[in-house]
C-alpha cells in the first residue's frame, strides 16, 4: 500500500513537471515537415534536461524511405529539402537557447 502509493504519487508529480517544462518551450512559428515536428520535440526534451535530472540524452527520429526506384531526383530533392529545413530550424533553436555546443547530430541511412 504505502510504497505503491508513494511511487504512484512520485510518478504523477514527475510527469506533471516534465509536461510543464516542455510546455514552457515556445513552439516555432511554423513546422513544415514531420522531421521538423520530431526535432521540435527533441528540442523540448533537451531544454527540459534539468527537470528530468538528465546530464546526457540520446534521441532518435526517423523519416520515410530514401529508397527511390523511380523519380529519384524529385523524391530526393523533396526529402532533402525537408531534412535541411528541419535541421536548420533545430540548429537555430538550439543556438538561441545556448545549447548548440552540447549537441551532436548524426544522420544515417542504409541507402
Amino acid at each position: 500500500g504505502q510504497v505503491w502509493s508513494s511511487s504512484l504519487h512520485n510518478s504523477i508529480t514527475s510527469t506533471q513537471e516534465l509536461f510543464h517544462a516542455q510546455e514552457s518551450v515556445p513552439e516555432p512559428s511554423s513546422l513544415t515537415s514531420q522531421i521538423g515536428e520530431q526535432l521540435n520535440m527533441v528540442t523540448k526534451m533537451i531544454k527540459s534536461n534539468e527537470c528530468r535530472g538528465s546530464e546526457r540524452d540520446l534521441f532518435y527520429i526517423e523519416t520515410g524511405t530514401f529508397d527511390h526506384h523511380s523519380d529519384l531526383l524529385v523524391g530526393l530533392e523533396e526529402q532533402f529539402s525537408d531534412l535541411n529545413q528541419g535541421l536548420s530550424d533545430f540548429t537555430t533553436r538550439l543556438k538561441d537557447a545556448g545549447l548548440w555546443d552540447n549537441v551532436v547530430i548524426m544522420v544515417s541511412s542504409d541507402f
